[in-house]
């Protein structure tokens, strides 16, 4: 079974891990969250209140953050982001790093027309998607279910 590192905002993170456990069922793929399959404790308190500031961490917190999501992608075999807005400057250094340094495969499911269409997300995505609809359409056809 293939695992993919599932790139996404963390404003959204509830609403994609229930599209992460559709994918995961229906494809028979791992899609590996780093907000909730890593044990990061920050998104914990984040979902029982314990917490609301998401930009509190001190600079060794962030990169300690950053190397294990790092970690994450060079240990996937590709990349799926998710992103709904353009407010997601961590998902597009998670698609520079891991299409361009680790030379991975990155889908992207966004449907911001100005997103897909910008020449660096083009350059380095390998197949761009309006919505999940058109991503589990392109799944089927391909397979992906026996990759």
């Amino acid at each position: 079974m293939q695992t993919w590192y599932l790139a996404h905002q963390l404003k959204h993170r509830q609403e994609i891990r229930k599209i992460q456990k559709n994918i995961e069922n229906d494809f028979k793929i791992f899609l590996l969250n780093p907000f909730y399959d890593t044990g990061r404790d920050d998104v914990v308190k984040l979902d029982t209140g314990e917490t609301k500031d998401r930009y509190s961490f001190t600079l060794d917190e962030c990169k300690h953050v950053v190397n294990d999501d790092l970690m994450w992608i060079r240990n996937c075999d590709g990349v799926l982001c998710i992103l709904k807005d353009g407010d997601a400057i961590g998902s597009f250094m998670e698609i520079f790093y891991a299409s361009k340094i680790m030379a991975k495969p990155v889908y992207l499911v966004c449907p911001v027309k100005k997103i897909r269409d910008h020449l660096w997300i083009r350059a380095l995505t390998f197949k761009i998607f309006r919505n999940i609809k058109e991503l589990e359409a392109y799944f089927t056809i391909n397979d992906m279910v026996n990759q």
